[in-house]
């Protein structure tokens, strides 16, 4: 598992705050991908199911064997997709990691492969902050720090995301005063 044993800091630079995906945007998210498949599956089932008495008559003809074998394919390819979904967002929840230190904000993740994404203080030009109806219910909201020549990236569904942003914004303050000093 990633931890914050991975983030590798510079000579002087601290970690001012980390996090992962909010535990209840995860519980959202595996509700709702449960209720979309089981649908899928109870649909499924209830067709297939059926399918013999439309063999018989569909309309004044009958079903040929393709379509029957069509109804199984489709029914087979959402309980997939569902359970990719599923596993995506378990996946997700557990590799991806957020931190903001002295000079940048960095999101990694990866199970298999490992990526990293940063973006240095200095650099950063804005940062806003998003929370929805759903996740201000539940405690979690989104962060999107945006930098110099567009670069930008979205620090999504984690726990007190108005913390980590005045986290970020009293380290950017921080280097324009340090930068300020330095010039005098």
């Amino acid at each position: 598992m990633i931890d914050k044993k991975r983030l590798s800091l510079a000579k002087g630079e601290k970690l001012l705050s980390w996090t992962k995906k909010s535990s209840s945007a995860f519980f959202v998210e595996m509700f709702v991908l449960s209720v979309v498949t089981i649908t899928a599956v109870s649909v499924g089932i209830w067709a297939i199911s059926s399918a013999p008495g439309w063999v018989m008559e569909s309309k004044g003809r009958m079903l040929r064997t393709f379509e029957v074998v069509f109804m199984w394919l489709v029914w087979w390819v959402a309980v997939l997709i569902s359970l990719w979904c599923i596993a995506e967002t378990i996946i997700e929840y557990t590799f991806y990691h957020y931190a903001v230190t002295t000079r940048r904000v960095v999101k990694y993740w990866g199970w298999i492969g490992r990526y990293e994404e940063e973006t240095f203080l200095h650099k950063v030009e804005s940062i806003d902050t998003k929370q929805g109806i759903i996740a201000r219910i539940f405690g979690y909201g989104s962060v999107k720090v945006c930098g110099t020549g567009g670069a930008k990236f979205w620090v999504c569904d984690i726990p007190n995301h108005r913390h980590h942003a005045k986290k970020m914004t009293g380290a950017i303050r921080h280097l324009q005063k340090a930068g300020k000093a330095n010039k005098a």
